[in-house]
C-alpha cells in the first residue's frame, strides 16, 4: 500500500462568470511552475481542509473568507494526495487583493483557461467545474 502523502485544497473563486487563477512562480522547487493554477495549499496535519482554504487565501491574497462549499474532492494518483476544491464567490474588487505568492492574478472565463497553460489538476477537473458552475440545466 502507498502511502498517502496528503491532502491539499484549491480555491475555485469565481466571479461574473470567470475563475480567479494565479500564474505560479517560475521556481524549480514547486510543482508546475509558470503555469496558471487554482490558488492551492496543503492541509497542515489535524487542519480541517476548510480551515486549511481559509489559511492559504489570507497568506496568498490577502482575502479573509468565513466559509466556502466544497464542490468535489478528487484523488490526485501521481501524487498519491487528494485534493478539495471549493468554490467560493468573489465579492471584493480584485484590486483589493495582495499577491503575496505567484507573477500574476487574473480572472479567466473557462474557454480562455482552455486556451492557457494550465497545471494538471486543473485541466483534469476543468470539465466538471464548468458544469458545476456554469450549467444551465
Amino acid at each position: 500500500m502507498i502511502e498517502q502523502i496528503g491532502a491539499s485544497v484549491k480555491a475555485v473563486i469565481h466571479s461574473d462568470g470567470k475563475i480567479l487563477l494565479q500564474l505560479r512562480d517560475e521556481k524549480p522547487n514547486i510543482y508546475y511552475p509558470g503555469v496558471w493554477g487554482l490558488f492551492t495549499g496543503k492541509v497542515e496535519p489535524n487542519e480541517k481542509p476548510i480551515d486549511a482554504l481559509k489559511r492559504e487565501l489570507l497568506e496568498e491574497i490577502g482575502l479573509d473568507i468565513k466559509d466556502a462549499k466544497l464542490l468535489f474532492s478528487w484523488d490526485h494518483y501521481k501524487y498519491n494526495s487528494v485534493l478539495h476544491f471549493f468554490l467560493f464567490h468573489l465579492t471584493v474588487e480584485l484590486a483589493t487583493l495582495s499577491l503575496n505568492e505567484g507573477e500574476a492574478m487574473e480572472l479567466f472565463s473557462i474557454d480562455q483557461i482552455r486556451r492557457i497553460p494550465i497545471e494538471p489538476s486543473l485541466e483534469l477537473n476543468l470539465r466538471k467545474i464548468d458544469e458545476i458552475l456554469f450549467s444551465t440545466t
